[in-house]
């Protein structure tokens, strides 16, 4: 319910969410219930719910008809957990206990009050905003406030600060890192550039910073941090952490990612849209942790009938034996130093070598389906990748699929079946 008097000078909400769930295995493989069936009961009893959750918001805007301060605003926001239900029995004698409210932090997720302090210009091209929060009993003493900026091509420029009671036993207080971040956009939001820093203030140190640029599918991005430096131990060929944090560049990403390709014919019924994703990331901690991975693939559409998509990934983790002629570390690693001749040799068919000394690996494949019932969906998915079996030894590579059947009902979702084949282990739920 909602009550609004004029335009939103003052506004009242009051909302009541009820959540049912019932959860319960009618068919289960019988080996696999034989040794997880008390577990699996025990899952579904935790998972049926009853629960009542209130949330209540009072705002006034004395300013509103004012348009360079309309948004000016004082609220008071509260939460609370009417009834919360718990499993109190066991598989034997399955009993659950529906508590109500109480004046505790468990109950009442939120209770604050909100000031804005807002104004517009040049027709809201230009807008200022600071907005200072605090929380309220039973919850932990907490204040907070974020100054907001907006003006042409700065979709924001915001700053943040805070200071809290640790907790309900300690009461201590301290500052929250300073926050600072931005968000900037150039020809019709073609090209962003996002940043983020932070600040602790408690220990007085540079926590974070990021910077990323993103434009027509490309993202360059990098990342400074506070954390442990590792020195290159060349007589071992291992990383040794260093004891003493510092603030030190971490990450160079670039991401690459294309899925606006559409060819269409039939009158447009029949649909084929190619797809890349690539993502090179170099570590400027532990530099020989550095990868490269693609992930070609394609999604072929019949007239809101099937849907079918592959995909296959490929990675790189020795990419830092290409540079390692620039990169004085005191070793060599083995392999082909030269990268086009080695994405070459991974092709090598007739050479079963050359693609095992290859750096470039196949990791996964995978297909998707989905077929439209009117009222019900089939959904279906087929994955194969090698995984690494340490139960015993010697340590081997299995290649068992990973296959799942299901359909569910459109109107209601959570009324389906799944068949699951995980890696050679029928289940039915």
């Amino acid at each position: 319910s909602k009550l609004s008097l004029k335009n939103d000078f003052i506004s009242i909400g009051n909302n009541f969410d009820f959540n049912p769930v019932y959860q319960n295995h009618p068919s289960i493989n019988p080996d696999y219930a034989e040794k997880n069936g008390d577990n699996i009961k025990k899952s579904d009893y935790n998972a049926r719910k009853l629960d009542l959750t209130n949330s209540n918001t009072v705002k006034i805007m004395p300013f509103v008809f004012v348009d360079e301060i309309k948004n000016f605003s004082l609220s008071w926001n509260t939460s609370l957990k009417l009834i919360t239900t718990k499993f109190t029995g066991d598989i034997e004698n399955p009993s659950w206990e529906y508590e109500k409210t109480k004046w505790e932090p468990e109950y009442i997720t939120k209770n604050n009050l909100s000031a804005t302090i807002s104004a517009n210009q040049f027709a809201g091209t230009v807008s200022e905003s600071l907005t200072l929060t605090a929380n309220l009993p039973p919850l932990t003493d907490s204040y907070s406030a974020v100054l907001k900026f907006v003006f042409p091509f700065c979709t924001n420029l915001q700053f943040g600060f805070g200071y809290r009671q640790k907790s309900k036993t300690d009461e201590s207080w301290v500052f929250d890192p300073i926050t600072q971040s931005s968000s900037w956009s150039f020809f019709e939001n073609k090209l962003k550039i996002n940043q983020r820093f932070s600040y602790n203030v408690e220990d007085s140190h540079v926590d974070n910073f990021s910077t990323s640029i993103n434009g027509y599918g490309l993202t360059f991005s990098y990342t400074m941090s506070y954390t442990n430096p590792y020195d290159f131990d060349s007589e071992n060929g291992t990383w040794i952490c260093e004891e003493n944090k510092k603030f030190l560049p971490y990450e160079l990403r670039i991401n690459y990612s294309s899925s606006n390709l559409k060819y269409t014919a039939f009158a447009e019924k029949f649909s084929i849209a190619p797809t890349l994703s690539t993502d090179f990331t170099f570590d400027l901690i532990q530099i020989t942790d550095s990868y490269f991975s693609f992930t070609p693939g394609f999604t072929i559409k019949i007239n809101d009938f099937l849907n079918f998509s592959f995909s296959s990934e490929s990675r790189n983790d020795v990419i830092f034996r290409y540079v390692q002629d620039y990169v004085d570390m005191g070793i060599e690693i083995p392999g082909e130093t030269n990268v086009f001749k080695d994405l070459f040799n991974s092709f090598a068919f007739g050479d079963k070598a050359l693609r095992e000394a290859s750096g470039f690996k196949l990791k996964k494949l995978k297909m998707t389906l989905s077929h439209d019932l009117h009222d019900w969906t089939l959904n279906s998915s087929f994955t194969l990748e090698p995984r690494l079996i340490k139960t015993s030894k010697p340590y081997r590579y299995d290649f068992s699929p990973y296959f799942t059947l299901s359909i569910s009902w459109n109107p209601m979702s959570s009324i389906k079946t799944t068949v699951e084949d995980k890696y050679g282990e029928f289940l039915l739920y």
